[in-house]
């Protein structure tokens, strides 16, 4: 069965799925649970980011690359039943904003099944 080829860089291409398996795909090794929790404060949010919007999408493209970093740092290659939730969201007339976001999932190795085969 062969493995999905690491990047030049030696780092593994890491996928987010919320299902709890990825079809194409069989599970070789459970690496853990992933619970991560991130918060993103801003003084300047019009300026730094245009509105709320803007930061909340900002931080959300970060955390994702958090949770894959994460995975890839424990030896997998996907994070199964990925979750995301935003915990706090809070933006004040002063031009402020805070964000607290709870990004959770199962690290694991997977590898490709062979087509032929797959029934």
């Amino acid at each position: 069965v062969p493995l999905l080829h690491p990047l030049a860089s030696g780092v593994h291409r890491v996928m987010l799925s919320s299902c709890d398996a990825i079809p194409g795909y069989q599970l070789v090794h459970h690496r853990g649970y992933v619970c991560v929790f991130l918060v993103r404060e801003s003084t300047s949010l019009r300026e730094d980011h245009g509105s709320m919007a803007g930061m909340l999408h900002g931080f959300l493209v970060e955390a994702q690359a958090v949770a894959r970093s994460h995975v890839n740092a424990l030896g997998g290659n996907a994070l199964l039943s990925f979750h995301m939730e935003i915990s706090e969201l809070e933006e004040n007339s002063s031009n402020q904003g805070q964000c607290l976001l709870v990004v959770s999932g199962d690290a694991v190795f997977l590898c490709e099944t062979d087509r032929d085969t797959a029934v």
